[in-house]
């Protein structure tokens, strides 16, 4: 049986970073609190977009956390300045980097907010996006509220049309079958916002000094929510604006083993959690090809962008996979066929799917 106030496997021995707080908000009492981790983008150029499409927002309730994880460049200093033109913004400086996850954590230790969203530092939101999250959530008393997100180029110019990572479908309360459908899907911790008691009752935390720290987050908050809101399918419905630059983690070949064994090691840590928290239990098949996608498609996929070392990556993560996931389980998981079959050709035959990737198959 589930256990939502169990503390997840990766924040055990969890202890806050040593950080200076330069600034914090003036709202007493906000409805929404926005953490923003930001490492060196002052330098290329993304921090501004960032900061006015934040300064725009038409919710007044709202406070900003804004977090420099120890950058190298002025970044820092932009944000202090911004600070001295707003009332709501709270400026956190880390002593010593820690990634993503550990910026965020930095700031939900001072967030005070009704409810929690995150933005990258090098992407932006529409003026009304997490005002409209916020009375859709109320609105329909949920533990998380999901927007559309659209990809974007370096100069955040659109590309292509909105996606939403969530269908409509599941908005309401989270039924059993509800709560499968929702285990699935691949989740982005940004274009949500999220009940702070998600984060509180169990003291849930990124996992720091790793890349893709949101796939067990956000798989845990999934966990725990039992009512979602999803925002109309209109093309009027704020989005979240993800800029691709070939400096984001998904474009860069020259830390291939770094991105790896990331992936692994965070998918583990939603794999193990689900035992030790009882999702696996209730949810076996959820868990089962949310790790799978995780672990052996998405890893596989990166190793086909190698250029050296693939032998050795290819038969790391498929021994790490089938630590976890026996033969048998691969007809259970909740997918169509098609992708069942996509999931049998990478775990019996993983070094065939790298090359059928190669060909973009």
């Amino acid at each position: 049986m589930f256990h939502p106030t169990s503390q997840p496997v990766w924040t055990k021995g969890y202890q806050v970073r040593e950080h200076i707080v330069y600034k914090r908000s003036e709202i007493e009492s906000p409805l929404v609190s926005v953490i923003v981790p930001v490492f060196n983008m002052e330098s290329r150029g993304y921090l501004d977009d960032l900061l006015s499409s934040l300064e725009k927002q038409t919710l007044s309730e709202i406070e900003l956390i804004l977090v420099d994880d120890c950058s190298t460049d002025a970044s820092l200093d932009v944000l202090i300045r911004f600070a001295d033109r707003v009332n709501n913004a709270t400026i956190i400086h880390s002593l010593s980097n820690g990634r993503q996850g550990a910026a965020r954590n930095l700031g939900l230790e001072y967030a005070s907010g009704e409810y929690i969203g995150f933005v990258d530092g090098d992407d932006a939101v529409d003026p009304s996006f997490y005002e409209e999250l916020y009375r859709a959530a109320v609105a329909k008393n949920a533990d998380m509220a999901v927007a559309p997100f659209i990809f974007t180029d370096e100069a955040l110019n659109p590309v292509g049309m909105a996606r939403w990572q969530i269908p409509m479908s599941l908005s309401g309360r989270l039924t059993k079958e509800k709560k499968t459908q929702l285990l699935i899907h691949p989740a982005h911790i940004w274009c949500s916002l999220y009940k702070t008691r998600l984060f509180s009752d169990c003291g849930l935390r990124f996992p720091e000094g790793v890349y893709f720290e949101d796939n067990p987050t956000c798989f845990r908050l999934y966990c725990q929510a039992s009512s979602c809101a999803v925002l109309d399918e209109a093309s009027s419905t704020p989005r979240y604006y993800y800029r691709q630059s070939s400096g984001s983690t998904d474009h860069r070949v020259d830390i291939i083993n770094k991105i790896i064994n990331d992936r692994i090691s965070t998918s583990n840590m939603l794999f193990e959690d689900a035992l030790e928290c009882g999702i696996y239990s209730e949810y076996p098949e959820a868990v089962n090809t949310y790790y799978l996608q995780t672990a052996l498609i998405n890893t596989l996929k990166k190793i086909s962008c190698s250029p050296t070392n693939r032998e050795q990556l290819i038969r790391y993560t498929a021994c790490s996979v089938a630590e976890r996931i026996r033969p048998k389980a691969l007809n259970t998981c909740r997918c169509s066929t098609k992708k069942r079959l996509q999931i049998k050709l990478a775990y019996y035959m993983p070094r065939a799917f790298v090359f059928l990737s190669d060909l973009g198959v």
